[in-house]
């Protein structure tokens, strides 16, 4: 994630561009930007969904929710949902690629996310205890 900017601002929701650094694989480099309505329920829930500016279109989107639930001993858990999609100017025989491309990605950010996240809450990773990652979805 390079930046999230804030471009619209409501009471229970609001509309965020993120800019996502490069990637660059196969031969192809693209900085994804889209637009998200960003929903909350709080404490509980931020939920996004892909909201292109009227009469624009974008070949990036993120979809999902970021979800905290009371847990037992006291903690908090944390479920993150997101789906990423991202139209390349590549054929179909490239899929598995980009797929391998986009998992490694996607790997990298969730564990940017979360040495962030232990940072800004001053948390000890060696504290957290990781759920089992669901398996790839198609």
């Amino acid at each position: 994630m390079r930046a999230i900017e804030v471009t619209e601002q409501g009471a229970d929701s609001d509309v965020w561009t993120w800019h996502l650094v490069g990637i660059s694989a196969i031969g192809v480099s693209v900085t994804p930007t889209f637009t998200e309505l960003m929903t909350f329920d709080a404490p509980k829930e931020i939920r996004f969904t892909h909201q292109p500016p009227e009469g624009r279109s974008e070949r990036a989107s993120a979809n999902g929710f970021y979800r905290l639930e009371s847990s037992e001993n006291d903690s908090t858990r944390l479920s993150v949902d997101i789906t990423l999609c991202v139209e390349l100017p590549l054929p179909r025989l490239a899929r598995r690629a980009v797929e391998a491309t986009m998992g490694s990605m996607m790997q990298r950010t969730g564990d940017r996310f979360a040495s962030n996240l232990y940072r800004t809450l001053d948390i000890d990773p060696n504290d957290v205890t990781l759920a089992a990652r669901p398996g790839r979805q198609r």
